[in-house]
């Protein structure tokens, strides 16, 4: 039987090679099942549609995210595809794997508190895990920008990493922090829900999202209501409230919008990127409030139909998608 998809990949772009298109084809028309060799179900977004993927490559905790080959290309590693792996395992890791045979090339492994002397021991003939950082976390957003860097959201780091390959390794360029901010008393959770007795409040980055030109990072904070915008530059950054437990962030309407999946507030919010001004939010579920005792629908991936203003929204806790307008901020149907 085939192995449910275990997390959404919060980005895959448009333009794969020749081969790849095949192989996306092949899988498109099969039937929905993993051969007994290979370990399980994931899926890319291709033009707004989410396709099965079979992977032959076991990762350690829960693949989390994974980067298409061409945003990632350099004269070291030709056209690798990143996966993100976290979960019950003392380290979380990002691996890079060679597109036509899932051979591994180059990982380094994350660890919350200080990394070990020495890197642990590898799993198999092809596991270069070689590479470690201290003090850092990988959580679920992972982004390419033009340059070929690696965004990744550092969830109870509260930060984002930025990596470059060098010499056939995952090298860390800089990290970028993020701070916790306050909501109103009267915005669910109506009060911070991480762990602070004794420790700082957490942003929480979760989900990430690359600037059309290039120049911000736009980064949603799960425990803080709220979305960064990040000058890579300058490593400015500028806050907004959009709503409880922001989930993932995709652009939209040709870049003119920003929308942010609210978990916990049964919405989107919809962003002016230029400006971060809220425009407004499209409720997809029940009200929320103190006084409501509906189910939320827990809001989630997102999957931007290209040169539209259309959004597709997982609705994870009904297993239904709702499908948004981001210029007229309504809701357009349900699957």
């Amino acid at each position: 039987a085939p192995v449910p998809a275990v997390a959404p990949l919060h980005e895959y772009s448009a333009n794969p090679n020749a081969h790849y298109v095949r192989y996306l084809a092949r899988l498109v028309a099969g039937p929905m099942t993993c051969p007994k060799r290979l370990h399980g179900w994931d899926s890319v977004r291709r033009h707004g549609r989410r396709v099965p993927v079979c992977w032959g490559r076991r990762l350690e905790g829960f693949t989390r995210a994974a980067l298409p080959p061409e945003r990632i290309y350099n004269r070291l590693v030709a056209r690798p595809v990143a996966a993100m792996a976290n979960g019950a395992t003392r380290a979380q890791t990002i691996t890079l794997y060679k597109q036509k045979t899932l051979e591994q090339v180059a990982e380094i492994a994350a660890y919350k508190k200080g990394a070990p002397k020495e890197a642990p021991l590898p799993t198999d003939a092809t596991n270069l895990r070689d590479n470690v950082i201290g003090h850092q976390s990988f959580f679920q957003g992972m982004a390419v920008g033009p340059d070929h860097t690696i965004y990744v959201a550092g969830g109870g780091g509260s930060d984002v990493a930025a990596f470059t390959v060098q010499d056939g390794n995952l090298k860390l360029l800089r990290r970028y922090p993020l701070a916790w901010q306050p909501f109103p008393k009267a915005q669910y959770p109506y009060t911070y829900q991480g762990h602070h007795i004794g420790k700082p409040r957490l942003f929480y980055p979760d989900s990430i999202a690359v600037g059309h030109r290039g120049r911000h990072l736009y980064v949603t904070g799960m425990l803080s209501n709220s979305l960064a915008r990040i000058n890579l530059q300058t490593g400015k950054t500028d806050y907004l409230n959009v709503g409880p437990y922001p989930f993932a962030v995709t652009f939209a309407d040709g870049g003119k919008k920003l929308v942010v999946s609210l978990w916990g507030g049964n919405a989107v919010a919809v962003v002016d990127p230029e400006t971060m001004r809220l425009l407004g939010t499209v409720r997809v579920g029940p009200p929320t409030g103190p006084n409501n005792t509906q189910a939320g629908v827990h809001p989630t991936a997102l999957a931007a139909v290209p040169h539209s203003p259309y959004v597709f929204v997982a609705l994870a806790n009904i297993d239904r998608v709702a499908e948004i307008d981001s210029a007229d901020l309504r809701v357009k149907g349900f699957i």
